[in-house]
């Protein structure tokens, strides 16, 4: 079976980071590529003391790249979300990780699978990288995170941390 590509909107490398939990992406799936509009959105525009900016230039598994040409269907995205869509377009087995619903919706529409930063932290309880994630998403939701209580409620219920 061919390995996953994984390539990352600026969202979830926050996320990840503002609550400690950067590493998982590549406990889960060794390398990530970030096109250069994602890298300059986290890094360079946010300076050094914006969420993330630290954590995600200090990853070495985090590969920068160049993403191809955009397609006109893209063009109502953000710079970053649509290079992440045109770059995980043209590989094969990508994997786009992006919360942003415009975006999402769109890469759909564009049959690019993808998941988002919930996505990511379910995947990483099922694979035991978390014992419990109910406190990350609490934390999560400190940072500034909106995430629908009904959607918390039945992540919790699929791992387990949340009976009726």
């Amino acid at each position: 079976m061919a390995r996953v590509v994984v390539v990352s909107d600026a969202t979830p490398l926050i996320a990840l980071s503002s609550v400690g939990q950067l590493q998982l992406l590549e406990k889960l799936f060794g390398r990530v590529l970030v096109p250069l509009a994602v890298w300059q959105e986290v890094v360079l525009e946010g300076g050094p003391g914006a969420p993330g900016a630290r954590e995600v230039a200090q990853a070495s598994w985090l590969e920068r790249t160049q993403a191809p040409a955009l397609e006109p269907s893209l063009a109502k995205l953000g710079r970053g979300e649509a290079e992440a869509i045109a770059l995980a377009r043209t590989l094969p087995d990508a994997l786009l990780l992006v919360d942003d619903a415009p975006a999402r919706r769109r890469a759909r529409a564009l049959g690019v699978p993808l998941m988002g930063t919930l996505g990511v932290l379910r995947r990483a309880k099922v694979a035991g990288h978390l014992a419990f994630l109910r406190p990350v998403l609490e934390h999560l939701g400190e940072q500034g995170f909106r995430v629908h209580p009904d959607l918390i409620d039945g992540l919790l219920r699929d791992v387990g941390e949340l009976t009726d």
